[in-house]
């Protein structure tokens, strides 16, 4: 997935829905490398559902992926990121 319309605010309004559903939500980083103008990271992300996320009623279930992304910095910022993950399976890991 390239994500080059996903703004900083949208990334951030979606973080915080990540936050709010999960109380002991924990990113670790597994393993990270950088080159040039791209650092690309493989990392996992997961805790216990005890709030609503998006369509999904907390289940008291701990749900998890992993995900592997690469960004493109160019001034300090990313202004590319593209993120190879199975969030489908999560949200169905929330569904039951």
């Amino acid at each position: 997935m390239h994500v080059p319309g996903f703004d900083r605010q949208s990334w951030l309004d979606f973080d915080g829905k990540l936050i709010a559903a999960f109380d002991d939500l924990a990113i670790t980083v597994l393993d990270q490398l950088a080159e040039a103008d791209k650092v690309a990271t493989r990392w996992v992300l997961g805790g216990h559902h005890t709030g609503q996320f998006l369509d999904h009623p907390p289940t008291g279930r701990y749900a998890s992926f992993t995900a592997t992304t690469v960004d493109r910095i160019e001034d300090g910022k990313i202004i590319e990121h593209w993120a190879d993950a199975d969030f489908t399976a999560f949200l169905q890991s929330l569904a039951g």
